[in-house]
């Protein structure tokens, strides 16, 4: 009968520890979207016409050609950024210790040890008689 209740102490005094409570937290966290918008504007344009005549044989052969050309390009970038704060759930462990020892709790702790390495003296003396 002894037996089991040292055992069913033992088992007891190792089942007890600290408790955790995980609860999740909503944090908000900055989300930055960027667009990049390139415009290209030209200033001037350049316009060249040219009808240029000559004569093949007895054949009068006219051209007629033009140019058209931007003189000045103009590149303008612009950037568009978003910021939105979107709520994100965040779990959140928190330890909390159950057990907080007492002076009055460590002293019989300290006389519980002493009493076991009496008895662990008293068994090795008993032990060390009988075999003599």
């Amino acid at each position: 009968m002894r037996r089991i209740i040292a055992i069913i102490c033992t088992l007891f005094l190792l089942l007890v520890s600290c408790k955790t409570i995980e609860r999740e937290v909503p944090v908000t966290i900055e989300h930055t979207t960027e667009r990049v918008r390139v415009d290209h504007v030209r200033d001037t344009l350049y316009r060249h016409d040219s009808v240029t005549t000559f004569i093949k044989g007895d054949t009068v052969v006219i051209e007629r050609w033009h140019t058209l050309k931007g003189v000045n390009l103009v590149t303008r970038v612009d950037t568009i950024a978003e910021r939105v704060e979107v709520p994100v759930k965040v779990k959140e462990v928190e330890v909390r210790k159950v057990n907080i020892l007492r002076w009055w709790q460590k002293l019989l702790m300290g006389a519980g040890v002493a009493a076991l390495l009496a008895i662990a003296v008293a068994a090795a003396y008993k032990a060390r008689k009988m075999a003599n």
